[in-house]
């Protein structure tokens, strides 16, 4: 799969209170753009609105949304932040990268990912229903009880993944290699699971799900 990593500039301006700075860009109507967010928690919004963030990098941080926001990020890099609970709802997210992150609970339904990259990320509960999906990678992920019901998926590549108790109904999974993940417990349908690739010692969890019973 060709996935374009994030393109950030070579030298980013460090926010010293990068609360202030989105809360500017937010009066203005502008974009953030070149900015390195580092060991802060950021309060985004004050009410409904809407923020793109451009070649930004975000290190070891904690960031709240008001509900309503609605966010962009075009080349974004996330180091070790604590994402939990945020609502991306039809947010846009083109070349980012999540490395080590936090995204319990995080809402990501009618979002639309492309070329993007989570690795080693705490998923539990966290939503992507409705979500158009194109050219991601979930590498060393805990999805369990993720909900990726009713999503488009196009080049989606999952890597030693935990999809324990995951809800994927309605979303095909035709060509998705889960040979290296955990699937115990995967809520999805026959049709839903109809060209997946899984390793034969799996072949049992799939058995189990589709309600048949091995005597």
């Amino acid at each position: 799969m060709d996935l374009r990593p994030p393109e950030l500039p070579e030298k980013l301006e460090e926010a010293i209170d990068g609360t202030g700075l989105i809360a500017t860009a937010l009066v203005e109507g502008a974009d953030c753009e070149g900015q390195l967010f580092c060991q802060q928690t950021l309060q985004i919004g004050d009410g409904a609105g809407q923020i793109e963030f451009r070649g930004c990098r975000f290190e070891g941080c904690t960031l709240s949304f008001d509900r309503g926001m609605l966010t962009g990020f075009a080349d974004v890099e996330f180091v070790r932040c604590d994402l939990s609970n945020l609502n991306f709802y039809k947010g846009s997210f083109l070349r980012v990268r999540f490395r080590e992150c936090k995204l319990v609970g995080t809402g990501f339904a009618e979002a639309a990912l492309q070329h993007a990259s989570l690795e080693q990320c705490v998923l539990r509960y966290a939503n992507f229903t409705g979500s158009r999906i194109s050219r991601v990678r979930l590498a060393g992920c805990d999805l369990t009880h993720g909900a990726l019901e009713n999503c488009k998926l196009k080049d989606f590549t999952l890597e030693e993944c935990d999809l324990t108790q995951a809800e994927c109904s309605f979303t095909p999974l035709k060509g998705v290699d889960l040979r290296t993940c955990v699937i115990a417990g995967l809520a999805a349908g026959a049709a839903d699971l109809r060209g997946a690739i899984i390793a034969p010692a799996q072949a049992l969890d799939l058995v189990r799900l589709l309600g048949v019973e091995v005597r």
